[in-house]
């Protein structure tokens, strides 16, 4: 065997592991260096669509301060407009003796969608249900984005609430329609409380506030639009007395209506206090039977 021979046998074996580890060193360099693009890419989509967001940010500032009437998402009136806009409408309607109507409306089941799909989604979202109420009112109609996912709309020479009632269930089934963003089928529901100047209230305070409350009513119920004379006339299906204990201050289920008792003929009735007591039941059937043929 020769000197070469020799070296090669005894070396051979060590030069084979050595060349190994080498191997697998620049495989593992080789899959870090992956590992650092890919993170290098996802970096580079979130700077992106930073600047993106930022961008928008900066536009909507900017046409917020072009038109301080506006909401800057979706271009509807903002609160201040409103406010404007409603003070003028109850002194002219106080004046003229009209009645015009107010709507509180409330989205169901944005706060999932904002939180499970993203806040672009949701600001889209809202775009679209502040082009839908737009479209499905008249002309002289206004409507407000009144802060984050909460829309008022002024419905002016509104006299009938019956009237009202079934345009703000018209706006909850325009409301409930699903839309197509980012190829995925959004949808959420409204509950609306609608308040009638000047039954419910003479002043904007007490028109939003009515309005308002009617709305929680309406989103606890499930009822879609709950008009706010409910509120205070203690009304409810008999299921819903006890949600509707909490709005009217009483603890006491509601009275089933009696029976209207036949007429009789004219007499002076007896100033005793047993026809006294007898007579209240029929006042307060009298006062609801007028309630419903309004």
């Amino acid at each position: 065997m020769t000197p070469g021979e020799i070296r090669t046998a005894q070396f051979g074996p060590l030069a084979r592991q050595e060349l190994e580890r080498l191997g697998t060193a620049l495989r593992q360099c080789e899959r870090a260096r992956e590992v650092a693009e890919e993170a290098l890419a996802d970096t580079r989509l979130a700077l992106l669509q930073a600047r993106q967001a930022l961008d928008d940010s900066v536009l909507r500032e900017f046409q917020a301060r072009r038109d301080p009437s506006s909401d800057a998402l979706t271009g509807l009136a903002n609160r201040r407009s409103f406010q404007l806009r409603l003070q003028d409408a109850l002194a002219g309607h106080a004046a003229q003796g009209w009645g015009l109507c107010l709507m509180f409306i409330d989205l169901d089941g944005f706060k999932a969608v904002n939180d499970q799909l993203g806040h672009a989604v949701g600001d889209a979202l809202l775009k679209v249900v502040g082009a839908r109420l737009m479209h499905a009112m008249r002309a002289a109609d206004l409507v407000s984005r009144h802060g984050g996912d909460e829309f008022v709309c002024l419905l002016p020479q509104m006299r009938r609430p019956v009237d009202a009632l079934a345009i703000a269930h018209k706006l909850v089934a325009t409301v409930a329609t699903p839309c197509q963003l980012n190829g995925l089928a959004v949808s959420v529901q409204a509950s609306i409380g609608v308040a009638m100047f000047p039954s419910d209230g003479l002043t904007a305070e007490a028109l939003l506030d009515r309005a308002d409350r009617a709305m929680l009513m309406a989103k606890q119920q499930r009822a879609g639009a709950v008009l706010a004379r409910r509120l205070s006339l203690n009304l409810p299906p008999p299921d819903e007395q006890r949600t509707a204990s909490l709005f009217t201050g009483s603890a006491q289920p509601a009275q089933p209506p009696q029976a209207p008792q036949a007429p009789q003929s004219p007499q002076v009735p007896q100033q005793s206090q047993q026809s006294q007591q007898s007579h209240q039941p029929r006042r307060s059937l009298h006062a609801h039977q007028s309630f419903q043929s309004q």
